[in-house]
């Protein structure tokens, strides 16, 4: 049986306003282990490390919009590049969470390209994914990460 990694994120989009201290994303540390039986169900053709590498970056894809919903990264930087093919022009995508830790591990706030993310432009904190790259091929989102839920 698999479980409904998606579920995760869109319980925070569809049952109301939840506190951005509250993480989604901590369901990655029990779900998964680098150990032989350390995934949690079948692989389905990578649906599931897709997944875990979504939430470890710090978001997911809402499936069936152009949305992505925020957990907590568990990394302090992610650099995530992509070549420039056909008509698109290369991309690159910085993730950083410089106060990351094992005891970290609330989302405080996050800002895009050094701009808040409020309620407006991301309720719920997850926003339109193609705001990411809406003013230039380069973006940087930053979570501040705190030791306790905020609210």
């Amino acid at each position: 049986m698999d479980p409904n990694r998606a579920l995760t994120y869109s319980d925070y989009h569809c049952f109301g306003d939840k506190p951005a201290g509250t993480s989604p994303g901590k369901a990655v540390h029990p779900l998964f282990a680098n150990a032989p039986d350390g995934l949690s169900g079948d692989e389905d053709n990578g649906s599931m490390s897709a997944w875990y590498l979504n939430s470890a970056m710090g978001f997911h894809p809402l499936p069936g919009t152009s949305r992505i919903e925020f957990g907590s990264p568990l990394f302090n930087k992610m650099v995530i590049r992509v070549p420039a093919y056909r008509d698109q022009p290369a991309r690159s995508l910085v993730i950083s969470a410089p106060n990351n830790s094992q005891s970290n591990i609330y989302v405080k706030s996050i800002s895009l390209n050094g701009k808040p993310l409020n309620k407006l432009a991301a309720s719920n904190y997850g926003m339109d994914q193609n705001q990411l790259f809406a003013n230039s091929n380069h973006a940087v989102l930053k979570f501040d990460m705190q030791e306790q839920p905020a609210g």
